[in-house]
């Protein structure tokens, strides 16, 4: 025997019949659902009627002023509309950021803004033409003049220059 008898002991002559008979809940439920659409049926309607009654109440002053004064044509608005937004603009300079440089990043300022992270490999060198050689070019690292507490000469700063020139032309495109 199951631990929970699936039938009560004291079960109402109610619930017997409608385990029973099923209509006696779905017909009554069927009834209401119907009889309640007709009887909100009226209420609508009065509802939309109102509604109708709003938009077609029209005073005569009203009728007159409503007469076009001319004829609408949508392809006539159209441009009429957009040569009026050609005509219109006005073109105004706002003030520009600080620290933003006229046009851009400033490719030019670069190499004396971070003058450390563009400098020319050891072993390498830049010739008269622009090109890379190789030869040794220790003295050119600003590091290296700093650990040595000596300023570079003249023509390690004219050749680091150009080889900044040399990278910054082969990465943009721009020679300054």
């Amino acid at each position: 025997m199951p631990v929970f008898p699936s039938n009560p002991l004291n079960a109402s002559p109610f619930h017997r019949n409608l385990r029973r008979h099923p209509a006696y809940f779905g017909v009554p439920f069927i009834l209401l659902m119907v009889g309640a659409s007709y009887g909100l049926q009226t209420f609508t309607q009065t509802r939309y009627d109102l509604q109708d009654q709003k938009v077609h109440a029209v005073k005569p002053e009203d009728e007159l002023s409503m007469k076009k004064k001319r004829k609408f044509d949508i392809r006539e608005e159209y441009f009429r509309l957009s040569s009026a937004q050609e005509d219109e603009w006005e073109s105004k300079r706002i003030a520009r950021p600080k620290g933003l440089p006229e046009w851009g990043d400033d490719r030019r300022n670069l190499a004396v803004a971070f003058p450390y992270t563009l400098r020319p490999p050891i072993g390498l060198g830049v010739d008269e033409s622009g090109r890379l050689t190789s030869q040794c070019c220790g003295d050119l690292s600003r590091s290296d003049s700093v650990l040595n507490n000596s300023s570079p000469s003249e023509e390690a700063v004219e050749k680091l220059r150009q080889y900044q020139e040399l990278i910054y032309f082969r990465l943009t495109g721009y020679q300054g």
